[in-house]
């Protein structure tokens, strides 16, 4: 979205990375390296990522966003790695920020366990989010995902009050049948 702010992008797959680093990118930059991602490896080291993502933040102050597309099930060498190590590991990174640091995952994928996982990383603080991936199949999705995380869900339309026509407190849809028909001598 339009604004001020940081941007650094991790994509990693095995021991490969690709990264941009954390500096103020304009949306066209972000979008432009976001559309060449591509396969880096089979395993999903998510312990090792998030202690790299931590190591990105750390020191820095404000409202922090990191958002994660993964399949939630964590592995390396080829062997699944326990869910309480990338957990561990996402509450070292937020240790001692100054700011609030919230994890956003969006699964790839249907695997329950890495469901699991993403819902248990997203609620490490207190303003993560969990979703599906396959959740985001407009840009009215992703832009209103995009705007929940980096400036908040759009205000709820408040509901017009309730008309009551003859003022005597109870509502129209209540009273206006039972006034109809006396109206009409029944």
């Amino acid at each position: 979205p339009e604004g001020n702010y940081e941007v650094a992008l991790i994509e990693f797959g095995g021991n490969d990375r690709d990264t941009l680093s954390l500096a103020n990118h304009t949306p066209e930059q972000v979008a432009q390296k976001v559309s060449t991602v591509k396969h880096l490896g089979e395993d999903t080291p998510l312990p090792d990522v998030i202690a790299e993502a931590g190591s990105v933040i750390a020191g820095k102050s404000g409202r922090t966003a990191v958002v994660l597309f993964s399949d939630g099930v964590a592995t390396r060498w080829g062997r699944s790695q326990a869910p309480n190590a990338t957990i561990a590991s996402a509450k070292k990174a937020i240790k001692g920020q100054s700011g609030e640091v919230c994890f956003h995952t969006y699964q790839l994928g249907e695997d329950p366990e890495g469901k699991a996982l993403l819902e248990q990383l997203a609620a490490v603080s207190n303003c993560g989010s969990y979703a599906a991936a396959s959740s985001l199949k407009t840009s009215s999705d992703v832009y209103a995902a995009e705007r929940s995380i980096f400036i908040g869900a759009l205000p709820a339309v408040a509901a017009a009050p309730a008309r009551d026509s003859d003022g005597d407190g109870v509502t129209d849809a209540r009273d206006l049948p039972r006034y109809a028909s006396r109206r009409l001598g029944r």
